[in-house]
């Protein structure tokens, strides 16, 4: 997994575990600039994933409170448990993050291959 989906997940995981989150902190959380967790942010809400915002110097970004997670893909197509569901079964930090590496990977195939089929039909 590459540093940047790493993060994307690490993001996704702070954003569950704090009512809200500065892109500030998520900067430094990461070790990277501020306008790289903007772009972060942005590519993870075009994805689907529910982030509200408050603008602003003060502003934060949070999950949205109505919003359950989209599902993970076993398989094209087979949807189980939603990640949520998926991320609770984690014993340690470790196995969280682990779980949250296969989830994010099986989505990114799901997506390039979403994507190739577009290209070619």
């Amino acid at each position: 997994m590459s540093a940047r989906n790493a993060r994307h997940v690490g993001i996704l995981l702070q954003l569950r575990s704090r009512p809200w989150v500065s892109a500030a902190a998520l900067s430094c959380r990461f070790g990277v600039d501020v306008r790289t967790i903007y772009l972060d942010i942005d590519l993870l809400t075009a994805a689907g994933l529910p982030i509200e915002a408050v603008p602003g110097r003060a502003g934060a970004y949070r999950l949205a409170a109505h919003a359950s997670l989209p599902p993970v893909e076993e398989t094209f197509g087979d949807s189980i448990e939603p990640l949520e569901v998926y991320l609770r079964g984690a014993r340690s930090r470790e196995q969280l993050r682990q779980l949250g590496q296969r989830a994010y990977a099986r989505q990114q195939r799901l997506l390039l291959h979403r994507l190739d089929r577009t290209r070619t039909a």
